[in-house]
Parts: structure tokens; C-alpha cells; sequence
């Protein structure tokens, strides 16, 4: 018996075969290359990622790397990875541990035993209060420590994992300077963290959702900038009595891979500025820069829009951000090149 297929016949076979589809992750480097190439987007390749950086394949077969001075991930049980967030909760036996964290670290929820006790594999370190017994935690509350209340964070390293303590002067009015406040003006309002896991939310916030450039309008619908600030309390819109004295402008295209950063000091730092940088307005600066605009927004008001060569990849953005945050003092962050600028982000020539 012979088996005859017509034309049609054979195209509908075909028709049934799916193409792979598109995804965003690969284990598999090879894969990942070949999934970028068709889907013209990058593939992150999934074994290759580690706590502190990930590794994509981009489109034209290359490979690009972003990485944080801090780590982002942490490995849970299964395998998978999941953002870090040392948000502090409390557990079913009373204790205190973050959402996720590189180290297990656990705080007591009162009582006798140690403050903080850290795991790493075979290795454990207790930090115990000479006081007597602790009282039992509250993780809520204002902004200001209670007079005399001993406040305890986790950190986020993984070689450097930390308890930091402080006591609050009870003739103190003003807020620690042990936790200075970001303030990030964003989608038109004020958000605040003076803990990592709010920072790097409010960091993929601004990377991931800002208002990037809209070319499907009849006019010129720039897009939106970020503001980062550190101060030592929350600044709001209408408040006219004081400002912090340092800004961090930032906006990305998503759409063609770039953004822009502006950094200058104000008030007293930019007066009394001695180091040749506080004095000055700077500007992202790329060697080597897209040989196309990407069309990042400096000044949404006019518009302007960055200058290619002050465009960098949205993945040196976020090492910016995190840096800017890591160190919590409002100074000029590493992460990039800076060259001489106007406050509306073009270039000093």
C-alpha cells in the first residue's frame, strides 16, 4: 500500500509544528544563543547566574554580564532564585528572620539566647546581649526609634553577613544619622526606604516601570526622569524649610536598552566642596557610546534628551543605583564614567 500526501496535506503537517517559543531565561548557554538570535532579544542564561550578577545572550551572538556590589539573589531550597528582600517577619516559633536572605540569619523574638544567630553550612555565629532577657521585638511603628530603644537590621552581604545595633539619644529630636532616608521622587510623588530591601525595590521601580519614551504619539511624549536623594528624614513636595543636598537623576528607554544619570550636590556641600566633584553638575559619560540616539529623557520639561555619548546600557544604570544606595551618603556613585554637565543633563563642551 502506498501512502501519497498532496502539497496541502504536507503544509498542514508543517503548519502543526509550533515554533519554540520565546523565552526570557535558557539553563542551556547554547540555547539561550539560539533563542535570542530568532526571538531578536537577549535570553538571560540561566546557569551562569549568580548572586551578584547575570549573564545574557544577546541578539547579534554576543554576551553581556551586568553585576552588583551587592547580591541580588538568593538560591532557595528547590534550586530556583528568588530577589533578595531582608524585610524582617516574624516565624511560627517567635523568631525573626528576613523574607529572603543570602545566610540564614535568625533574631530573637524575646526572652533568653542570642540576638542574632547567623548560619553559613557547618559554620554558625551567635551575637548575645549582656543585658538579661530581651524583650520581645516590634516591627512596626514611626519612623523615630522610641527613646532609648535598641534597633538591630540585617545586612545583605554574603562574606560580610552583619548585625548592626544602635541606641538612640533620648535628648536627640532628629533621626539617627545611623540610617539616613532615600527619597526617591518617582511617577510624580515621593517614595522613602532606609533599609536594602525597600532601596532595590524602589531601584527596579525606576528601571523597570519609568515612563520611557512614546513614539506612537502625534507629538513629543518624552518620557519621565527619577530623582535619588539622601537625607536624614523624609522631604515632601510642599516642604520649603529645608532640602537634601544631593540628586540623582535618572531615566531609561527600555525600548532601546539606554538610560542617563545626572548627579550634583546642593546646599552646603556644593558651598563648601573641596574635593572637585561637590562644586561641580555631572553627567553619565560613555567611550563607547550607541551609534544611534536611544532617545534617553534629560529634561522632560523642554524636552532634551541625553546626548548619545552620556547614554549607558540599563544594566550599568542599576549598578549605579545600587552603588548610590550601597553607600547611603549621597556622593557622586562609581559605576560609570562622569564628565561635566548642566543640570538639564547636556554636556559641558
Amino acid at each position: 500500500m502506498a501512502l501519497v500526501l498532496g502539497a496541502s496535506t504536507l503544509l498542514s503537517i508543517r503548519s502543526a509544528v509550533a515554533e519554540p517559543a520565546c523565552t526570557t531565561v535558557e539553563q542551556d548557554a547554547a540555547v539561550a544563543v539560539d533563542v535570542a538570535r530568532r526571538c531578536d532579544a537577549r535570553v538571560e542564561i540561566g546557569s551562569a547566574r549568580t548572586e551578584t550578577a547575570q549573564t545574557f545572550a544577546r541578539p547579534d551572538g554576543g554576551f553581556s554580564t551586568g553585576e552588583s556590589p551587592t547580591p541580588r539573589w538568593a538560591r532557595k531550597p528547590d534550586g530556583s532564585w528568588a530577589d533578595v528582600d531582608v524585610t524582617l517577619m516574624p516565624s511560627a516559633d517567635g523568631s525573626i528572620s528576613p523574607k529572603v536572605s543570602v545566610l540564614p540569619i535568625v533574631f530573637s523574638g524575646g526572652g533568653m539566647g542570642p540576638v542574632a544567630l547567623v548560619r553559613d553550612s557547618d559554620r554558625e555565629l551567635a551575637l548575645t546581649w549582656p543585658g538579661g532577657a530581651l524583650p520581645e521585638p516590634v516591627l512596626s511603628g514611626a519612623d523615630d526609634l522610641p527613646r532609648g530603644a535598641a534597633r538591630c537590621r540585617s545586612a545583605i552581604h554574603r562574606v560580610s553577613t552583619s548585625l548592626v545595633c544602635g541606641i538612640r539619644d533620648p535628648d536627640r529630636s532628629e533621626r539617627s544619622e545611623m540610617t539616613p532616608i532615600l527619597n526617591v521622587a518617582v511617577h510624580g510623588k515621593y517614595e522613602y526606604a532606609d533599609y536594602w530591601g525597600g532601596m532595590s525595590a524602589l531601584i527596579t521601580e525606576v528601571v523597570e516601570n519609568l515612563k520611557s519614551e512614546r513614539v506612537d504619539m502625534p507629538w513629543i511624549d518624552p518620557g519621565e526622569q527619577a530623582c535619588f536623594m539622601f537625607a536624614d528624614g523624609r522631604h515632601f513636595a510642599d516642604n520649603r524649610d529645608w532640602w537634601p543636598d544631593n540628586y540623582l537623576y535618572v531615566a531609561v528607554n527600555r525600548s532601546t536598552g539606554y538610560g542617563g544619570l545626572t548627579w550634583m550636590a546642593g546646599g552646603e556641600r556644593a558651598l563648601n566642596g573641596s574635593d572637585g566633584i561637590s562644586d561641580g553638575i555631572w553627567v553619565s559619560d560613555n567611550a563607547s557610546f550607541p551609534d544611534f540616539d536611544p532617545r534617553v529623557v534629560s529634561d522632560p520639561g523642554f524636552p532634551l534628551f541625553y546626548d548619545p555619548r552620556s547614554t549607558v546600557p540599563i544594566s550599568q544604570v542599576r549598578l549605579v543605583l545600587e552603588n548610590f544606595c550601597s553607600a547611603r551618603t549621597g556622593d557622586r556613585p562609581d559605576g560609570i564614567e562622569w564628565v561635566l554637565g548642566e543640570l538639564n543633563g547636556q554636556r559641558v563642551e
